[in-house]
C-alpha cells in the first residue's frame, strides 16, 4: 500500500451520528497481528503487506474503548479478536482491511442493534463506509460481510433508490461481494465455517463444518425456508443460508 493513503486513513476524522469526531482509525484496521495480539504498531512497519483491494466488514464494536485505546486498536483487543487472527492469518487475506459499518454503537448483542437502528443512521454509516472505500484508492475489491446483520443492512441500503449514484460507484470497485460467517466465539466451529466460505485450506479439517447460525428473526421467511430444507429436504443448514444470501447480494452487485 502506498504510505500516502495509509496516513490519510490513520489521521483522517469522521464525524459520529450525532456526535462528535473521531478519527477513523479508532474504528478499522488491518489484517496484521503480532503474537501480542493488542500489539497495532507492527501495522505501520509491514504497510508493504497492507492490500485495500481485500475489504472485511463487521457490523459495529462489541465492547466499550479503554482509555489508553490506540490507532488501529480494534479487532486486536480480545478473546475474539484471535479467531479473526486464526482466519485470515493466510497468504491470501493477510493485510486485508477491516472495519465496522456501525461506528456509534457499541452493542454486543447484534439481535439489538438491528432493532434499535434507524434508517437515518443506517444512511449516515454508510456514507461513512463509502468515504473509506474512496480513500483506499483501491479497483478490483473483493468485500467480505461477516454476519447476517451486515448482510441485511447491505441488502436493505441497496435496494433504495435515492442511493443509486453511491450504489453505482461502490459497484464499478468491487468484483465480489460475499457474506460470511462471523468468526465469533459464540457460535460453534466458526472460524472453521468462515474458512470453508472463503475456501481457505491447509487450516485443519476441509469437510463441510457441522452450522447452527442463528437467525436475527426467528419466524423470518428465511428460516422458514430453512427448516424446510433441513427437516424434509436433509439439506445442510449452511449451505441453503450461504445460497441464499450471495444469491441475493450477487443479483444486487450485478
Amino acid at each position: 500500500m502506498d504510505v500516502t493513503v495509509f496516513n490519510e486513513l490513520k489521521d483522517f476524522k469522521i464525524k459520529l451520528f450525532k456526535s462528535h469526531e473521531e478519527k477513523l482509525s479508532e474504528f478499522s484496521s488491518w489484517a496484521i497481528w503480532d503474537e501480542d495480539i493488542t500489539n497495532t504498531e507492527i501495522i505501520e512497519k509491514k504497510i508493504d503487506k497492507l492490500n485495500g483491494r481485500v475489504i472485511f466488514v463487521a457490523l459495529n464494536f462489541s465492547g466499550e474503548r479503554t482509555k489508553n485505546w490506540k490507532i488501529w486498536n480494534n479487532f486486536h483487543c480480545g478473546e475474539g479478536d484471535k479467531n479473526l487472527r486464526d482466519l485470515l492469518s493466510v497468504p491470501e487475506y493477510e493485510g486485508a482491511y477491516i472495519t465496522d459499518l456501525i461506528k456509534n454503537r457499541p452493542e454486543s448483542k447484534s439481535e439489538e442493534l438491528m432493532k434499535e437502528l434507524t434508517d437515518e443512521e443506517i444512511n449516515y454509516n454508510f456514507n461513512i463506509f463509502f468515504q473509506e472505500i474512496e480513500m483506499l484508492k483501491s479497483e478490483n475489491i473483493k468485500m467480505y460481510l461477516f454476519g447476517r446483520g451486515v448482510e441485511i443492512l447491505f441488502k436493505k441500503y441497496l435496494k433504495k433508490q435515492e442511493n443509486h449514484e453511491k450504489i453505482v460507484n461502490l459497484k464499478q470497485k468491487v468484483i465480489k461481494c460475499q457474506a460470511i460467517y462471523h468468526y465469533s466465539k459464540r457460535y460453534p466451529n466458526s472460524v472453521k465455517i468462515a474458512q470453508y466460505q472463503l475456501n481457505i485450506h491447509g487450516h485443519g479439517d476441509t469437510q463441510k463444518p457441522k452450522i447452527f447460525w442463528p437467525p436475527l428473526w426467528p419466524f423470518s421467511q428465511s428460516f422458514f425456508i430453512i427448516s424446510i430444507s433441513l427437516f424434509i429436504f436433509r439439506i445442510p443448514y449452511f449451505l441453503v443460508m450461504s445460497l441464499i444470501n450471495n444469491l441475493t447480494l450477487l443479483l444486487n452487485f450485478s
